[in-house]
């Protein structure tokens, strides 16, 4: 039986550092039905060196905390905090951000990188993936997929995010990325684009081809994480009502 949990960032919230902002982003994911949030280290202030709390904080609304985002190119003791940090939340997957350059030396020594960093993250028991981003080394989809290459599968897995696919992968689509890494498709961010509101987008708002992206995670029978990572709250709208769009869409494309 494959089973999808739906979580969502705070990047469409912002920075949590200030507590306020922190406990708004809870209660607004929990009463708008996600099951889990993912955090991003280094926009989460003090907060991310009080882990218990954070997990505590979660729990009371019922909320996992399913991920992290971590940049690389860091020293091998920022990867085994993040390990720690998401043993304490009850997560276990790291998402990797950076990386730039886009001759073939750019691409090894990335790869290189995120074969180091898999090989802590495998070593306790955490998922490493990476973003493929606009400007980054893995940017088209023939980047990515000769980044993914580059990486040993025993040791570091993948992720695709459906508005960066939409933007910087074209003509190919969500559904058409998801089925090439089928199984080894291990964590989902979720986002639309639009050349008016770019990334800011709900889910369902923008150019993605949704319905096909459902479908495609019902062929490859994945199971795991979707995560809404819009970048901010579309003009006019609260993080809360973007987040209710996109979870809306997200229930009626995948009934859950």
């Amino acid at each position: 039986m494959n089973t999808i949990h739906v979580g969502s960032t705070h990047l469409t919230w912002g920075s949590v550092a200030e507590d306020a902002v922190w406990q708004t982003f809870l209660k607004d994911v929990s009463d708008l039905g996600y099951h889990g949030i993912s955090v991003i280290e280094f926009m989460m202030g003090e907060r991310y060196k009080n882990p218990r709390k954070v997990r505590a904080e979660a729990d009371a609304h019922g909320l996992a905390v399913c991920g992290l985002d971590l940049k690389i190119e860091q020293p091998d003791e920022y990867y085994r905090q993040g390990c720690s940090f998401l043993h304490t939340v009850g997560g276990n997957v790291v998402v990797l951000l950076g990386g730039h350059g886009k001759k073939d030396e750019d691409f090894r020594r990335v790869a290189d990188d995120l074969n180091r960093i898999g090989r802590i993250c495998t070593t306790e028991g955490v998922l490493a993936v990476y973003h493929h981003h606009t400007g980054n080394t893995a940017e088209t989809f023939e980047e990515f997929k000769k980044l993914m290459d580059l990486v040993d599968p025993k040791i570091f897995h993948v992720m695709v995010d459906t508005g960066h696919i939409t933007k910087d992968m074209k003509p190919h689509k969500a559904g058409r990325v998801i089925r090439h890494f089928d199984k080894r498709l291990k964590f989902l961010e979720l986002k639309d684009w639009s050349t008016e509101t770019d990334l800011t987008t709900e889910v369902g708002e923008g150019l993605c081809d949704y319905p096909d992206a459902w479908q495609a995670l019902k062929d490859i029978g994945y199971s795991g994480w979707v995560v809404v990572e819009q970048n901010w709250a579309k003009k006019n709208r609260t993080p809360r009502e973007s987040a209710r769009i996109s979870r809306e869409c997200i229930r009626k494309g995948l009934g859950v």
